[in-house]
């Protein structure tokens, strides 16, 4: 019987991962002091460039300031506890972040 220890399943997920076209990149190299630093603190939890860029990416006809307003909420959320944000944060990943399109000064819908 072979025992899968942590490396071994760490190695085959980031293959899963790899193969569904996700990148991996060593977490020293863009830590805060590392050779492609990523974010400025270790508070800052969430990858903020990347994440805009992969809004852009996966929603193309949706303006800057949209998906921006969209980042922020991620970013920042809202909600009162932990609970309620790992709540917030799984709706917004299976149905999308809410959001109001704006073109020429009207609002024109609500994602």
């Amino acid at each position: 019987m072979t025992l899968i220890d942590e490396n071994m399943a760490e190695q085959a997920t980031l293959g899963w991962f790899g193969d569904l076209g996700y990148e991996h990149v060593f977490g020293p190299d863009i830590a805060p002091g590392g050779p492609n630093q990523e974010r400025a603190s270790y508070k800052h939890i969430v990858l903020e460039d990347r994440l805009f860029t992969s809004l852009k990416r996966i929603n193309p006809h949706i303006p800057d300031a949209t998906l921006e307003d969209a980042a922020r909420q991620v970013i920042h959320g809202n909600a009162a506890s932990l609970m309620q944000a790992n709540r917030q944060f799984h709706r917004w990943l299976t149905n999308g972040v809410p959001v109001d399109i704006q073109r020429d000064g009207n609002t024109m819908a609500t994602l």
